[in-house]
C-alpha cells in the first residue's frame, strides 16, 4: 500500500512537491487555506487525482497521514503536532525533495546576501562543465530538480535557504554550506534572536568532517552559533580570512602556502557589498573543484538581481538606487556603508518588532536627510531625528517627489526601506519597482 504524502500549502514549492510525491508513487492530497479560485495551477494537481482540502485544514488529513510536507511560509500550527503524534514524519519541502537527489548541494543562507550569493554560485557552476541547477528560496522550488540533467553524483546544486525552509529538515546535507550573517530579522514568527540563529544554523546540523561551511571571518555572532559544526570552517573576509579584500585585490590563501590574487573589476564586483558577497562565492566554487578562470568567467557572467542595490538612474548629477530588498535594519546599514555619502536615505514600512537604534552608528557623515513613510516610519524617526534632517510622508511617491527636489549634483537618493512592504505593497519586488516607475518619470 502506497505511503500517504501531505501537502501543506499548494504555492509554488507545495504543487511542485505534490506533483513529485505523485510521480513517486505515494498517495497524495494536498491542503491550503485559501478557496480554490484564488489558488494558481491548482487544475494540474485535480488532473493527477491528487485530493485537495481547500478553504481550511482538515485534521483528518494530518491523522493519516505518514508524511507531512510543509511549504516554507507556513508557520506551526496544531496539526503537525497532531500528525506527528499519529507517527507521521513532518519535514519541508527541501528536505521531501532532497530525498530523491543525487547531487552535491552548496546551499546557501544568512539574514541578508543569500539570493545575490546564490546566483553568483550559480552562474560560477554554470561554467564549470557539469551538470548544474540552481534555485530554492530564488523561487523554483529543489522539487523541480528531481528529473532535471543535474539529478547525478556529479550534480551541482546551489540552493538558497531561508530559515522557514531550514525549520523542518532532518537528513538533508550539503557538501558546502554557507551562513552569510546572522543578524535579528522575522522577529514576527520567531520568539527570540537564539530561536532565528539556531534555525539558520540546521544548514549545517548534518554535515561531516569531509563537508565544508564558510562564515564571515569578522561576524562574532556567527562564529559563535557555528562553533558546533563538524565540517571543516573556512573563514570568509576580515584580516583573517582564507579569502580577503586588500583594498585593491582579492586574495586567496591556498593550502601549499600560495597566494592567489583576483582584480575585483575583472570579475564584475563593482563595490564593497559585491566583493564581500564575491568571495564566499569564489571559495565555494574553489570548493566544487572548479577552476579560478572558470570562477571569473562565472561572474562575468552573472546578472545582479533587481531591487538589490540595483542603479536605477542618474538624473542631473543624482544617482537612484533601488535597494527594496534591504528588509530589515542590517541590510539598511549594509546599502548606506555601499553608497558612501551624500545619501539620502528613504526608508520604512513594517518593522518586524526589530531595533532600529544600530542604524544610528552609520548614518553620521554619510546620510544627509531621511525621508520616512509606513507603518514603522516613527520608530526609524526615534533613532535618527537627533542625527540628520527627518521627514514624514505618507507614500513612497510623495517621498521621491521630495528628494527629487532636496538632491543636488553628486547626492544618492538611497530606497533602503530597513522594512517589510506588506503595510503598503505586495512585496519588496512591488516596491522596487514602483520606486524605479516613479524615478523614469523624474528621467521622462
Amino acid at each position: 500500500m502506497a505511503k500517504k504524502v501531505h501537502i501543506v500549502g499548494i504555492g509554488k514549492s507545495g504543487r511542485a512537491a505534490a506533483i513529485l510525491a505523485w510521480k513517486k508513487g505515494f498517495e497524495v492530497s494536498a491542503t491550503d487555506i485559501l478557496p480554490r479560485e484564488k489558488i494558481e495551477g491548482i487544475e494540474e494537481l485535480e488532473s493527477l487525482g491528487i485530493t485537495l482540502d481547500l478553504g481550511k485544514h482538515d485534521p483528518s488529513f494530518f491523522k493519516k497521514a505518514d508524511i507531512v510536507v510543509i511549504s516554507p511560509g507556513i508557520p506551526e500550527r496544531e496539526e503537525f503536532k497532531l500528525a506527528e503524534k499519529c507517527g507521521a514524519e513532518v519535514i519541508s519541502e527541501i528536505e521531501f525533495a532532497s530525498r530523491f537527489m543525487k547531487s552535491s548541494f552548496i546551499a546557501i543562507t544568512g539574514t541578508n546576501g543569500k539570493s545575490t550569493v546564490t546566483t553568483m554560485i550559480g552562474s560560477i557552476l554554470a561554467e564549470s562543465g557539469k551538470p548544474s541547477w540552481t534555485g530554492g528560496n530564488l523561487g523554483t522550488a529543489l522539487s523541480l530538480a528531481v528529473d532535471c540533467d543535474v539529478n547525478k553524483p556529479e550534480g551541482l546544486v546551489a540552493l538558497e535557504l531561508s530559515s522557514f525552509q531550514l525549520e523542518r529538515i532532518k537528513y538533508f546535507k550539503p557538501y558546502v554550506s554557507i551562513i552569510l550573517n546572522i543578524t535579528p530579522d522575522h522577529f514576527d514568527r520567531y520568539k527570540s534572536f537564539e530561536d532565528y540563529a539556531i534555525a539558520k544554523c540546521r544548514i549545517f546540523m548534518n554535515q561531516k568532517e569531509n563537508d565544508h561551511l564558510l562564515i564571515p571571518a569578522d561576524d562574532e555572532v556567527t562564529i559563535n552559533y557555528s562553533k558546533n559544526a563538524l565540517a571543516q570552517i573556512h573563514f570568509i573576509g576580515g584580516e583573517k580570512g582564507e579569502i580577503y579584500f586588500d583594498g585593491e585585490k582579492i586574495k586567496i590563501e591556498n593550502s601549499d602556502g600560495k597566494t592567489e590574487k583576483i582584480n575585483p573589476a575583472d570579475c564584475n564586483l563593482t563595490n564593497t557589498l559585491a566583493i564581500k558577497n564575491g568571495m564566499f562565492a569564489i571559495k565555494a566554487g574553489l570548493l566544487a573543484g572548479i577552476p579560478v578562470e572558470k570562477i571569473i568567467e562565472g561572474l562575468n557572467n552573472f546578472k545582479p538581481l533587481p531591487h538589490r542595490f540595483q542603479i536605477v538612474a542618474e538624473i542631473n548629477g543624482v544617482r537612484w538606487i533601488n535597494d527594496s530588498k534591504a528588509t530589515n535594519p542590517d541590510a539598511m546599514i549594509k546599502s548606506i556603508e555601499s553608497a558612501e555619502k551624500n545619501i539620502i536615505l528613504l526608508a520604512g514600512g513594517l518593522g518586524k518588532g526589530l531595533d532600529f537604534s544600530p542604524v544610528s552608528r552609520i548614518v553620521e557623515g554619510r546620510v544627509k536627510s531621511a525621508i520616512l513613510f509606513g507603518k514603522s516610519a516613527e520608530d526609524i524617526q526615534k533613532v535618527l531625528k537627533e542625527i540628520v534632517p527627518v521627514q514624514m510622508t505618507g507614500s513612497l511617491e510623495e517621498a521621491v517627489s521630495i528628494a527629487h527636489h532636496q538632491s543636488k549634483p553628486g547626492d544618492t537618493v538611497l530606497l533602503a526601506p530597513g522594512c517589510a512592504s506588506f503595510d503598503m505593497f505586495k512585496n519588496f519586488e512591488d516596491r522596487g519597482e514602483k520606486f524605479i516607475n516613479l524615478v523614469k518619470k523624474l528621467s521622462g
